[in-house]
């Protein structure tokens, strides 16, 4: 019997992620940088405990946006990371979600970091987490 091609498919795997999509992803990752820019100025000096702050009333994102990179499905997903020092600390904490890590950590020096939490390569050859 021939398959029902009347439905649309939905396909939740990754799959292979060109320069656009990177190239968004990448553009993702500077619009949080600035909004938690912006939060940091308009709170004196103090980062969102969480990134979802940054929606609450549309002022700094009006959403956390999606992001797809190598290996990973589309994703919002946000991982809290604490108890890092450095980049090298940051690092080696990535859950590898496809999805954002953000440092919510106060006593941390590394608060109100935002990476991609994904430990592959972009096409050029670049680990995500040094963007």
């Amino acid at each position: 019997a021939a398959p029902d091609v009347s439905q649309p498919v939905h396909y939740k795997q990754a799959v292979p992620v060109g320069p656009a999509n990177e190239g968004a992803a990448k553009g993702a990752l500077g619009a949080l940088r600035s909004a938690l820019s912006i939060y940091y100025g308009d709170t004196e000096g103090h980062y969102p405990a969480k990134l979802s702050d940054l929606t609450v009333g549309g002022k700094y994102l009006s959403k956390i946006p999606k992001i797809q990179v190598s290996k990973h499905a589309e994703t919002d997903a946000v991982t809290i990371i604490t108890g890092v020092t450095d980049a090298a600390s940051l690092k080696a904490k990535l859950k590898d979600t496809g999805g954002w890590a953000y440092v919510a950590d106060p006593k941390s020096p590394m608060v109100g970091t935002i990476i991609v939490d994904c430990t592959h390569s972009d096409s050029r050859g670049n680990q995500w987490p040094d963007y």
